[in-house]
C-alpha cells in the first residue's frame, strides 16, 4: 500500500530528527545494513519504512540538586573543523549540555550509567587539538575538549 502525504511528511520529520546527533558520521554507527540506493526521502512504500523497528526509551527524570561539576567544554559541530563552546553540567548519572551557563534550554543529555571515558594522545594528534577526551556510550561517541590539561583531567575523574 502507498503512504499518504501525512505519513511521508511524518517520516521525513523522523529522519530529520534522527540525523541530529553529536559527533560525526565517521564516529557514529547507526545501522549495520548497507545504505539504500538513493536518498532516504525516496522511500515510496510504508512497508519499507515499517520494516525497521526502532524503540525509544523515554523516562521522566527529576534533576538532582547535587552538581558534581560544571563548566564550558568544546564539542565538534556537524563538521570536524568547527567546534562549539557548550556549558556542561554533571548531575550524576547524567551529563547535561546547554548552550550557555544560563541553563535555560538543554541541548542534550548523556546517560553516564554505562559509559567509558577515555583519553588518548592519538585522538588529540588526529584532531590536531589539545585536551581532548571521549565519552563512549552503547550507541554513541562524544568528543569533548577542555580548556586546559588540568580541567580535562578533572572532568575525566568525575
Amino acid at each position: 500500500s502507498e503512504c499518504s502525504s501525512n505519513e511521508k511528511d511524518l517520516a521525513k520529520k523522523y529522519i530529520t530528527l534522527w540525523k541530529m546527533r553529536w559527533g560525526t558520521t565517521k564516529e557514529i554507527v547507526i545501522n549495520q545494513e548497507p545504505p539504500l540506493s538513493g536518498p532516504l526521502q525516496d522511500v515510496d512504500t510504508c512497508e519499507k519504512m515499517h520494516s525497521t523497528k526502532l524503540v525509544a526509551q523515554v523516562r521522566m527524570m527529576a534533576k538532582t540538586d547535587t552538581i558534581t561539576k560544571k563548566g564550558y567544554l568544546y564539542t565538534p559541530e556537524n563538521t570536524d573543523d568547527y567546534w562549539v563552546k557548550r556549558w556542561f553540567v554533571l548531575r550524576r548519572p547524567y551529563l547535561f549540555i546547554y548552550e550557555s551557563q544560563k541553563e535555560t534550554e538543554e541541548q542534550g543529555v548523556i546517560n553516564l550509567t554505562s559509559v567509558r571515558v577515555d583519553y588518548k594522545k592519538d585522538l588529540e594528534d588526529m584532531l590536531q587539538r589539545q585536551n581532548v577526551f571521549a565519552i563512549y556510550t552503547n550507541n554513541n561517541a562524544y568528543i569533548l575538549q577542555a580548556t586546559s590539561r588540568q580541567e580535562m583531567q578533572d572532568w575525566i575523574s568525575k
